[in-house]
């Protein structure tokens, strides 16, 4: 199946989603540039230089991989422990970082 029709919007809570946006969108604008100056010095045109530092973004492949993998460790672990209400906040945070670096990113 696709990756993206088993996305649920409603795990991500309302007050990460900024925080989120705003993680993806640093990483971009910190990948991107590093991405085009990493090609200098080759025998590439500016447009095929900014075509691969486009191409070198990441497309959220581990994201989408790995996205739930923290709340099922923190279910299986700490369910027991006082701190189990905070891990789950932290890893719906992870989640929703999750979802939106692969909303953003994939092609």
């Amino acid at each position: 199946g696709c990756v993206g029709t088993t996305l649920n919007l409603r795990v991500i809570p309302a007050s990460s989603v900024p925080y989120s946006v705003a993680i993806v969108v640093i990483g971009l604008a910190a990948r991107i540039p590093m991405a085009y100056l990493a090609t200098h010095g080759r025998s590439m045109t500016k447009h095929e230089r900014g075509f691969v530092a486009l191409s070198w973004c990441p497309k959220a492949t581990v994201q989408a991989a790995l996205a739930s993998l923290p709340l099922a460790m923190v279910n299986e672990l700490m369910a027991e422990r006082d701190e189990y209400e905070k891990y789950v906040q932290w890893s719906r945070q992870i989640i929703s970082v999750a979802i939106i670096s692969i909303l953003v990113t994939a092609p």
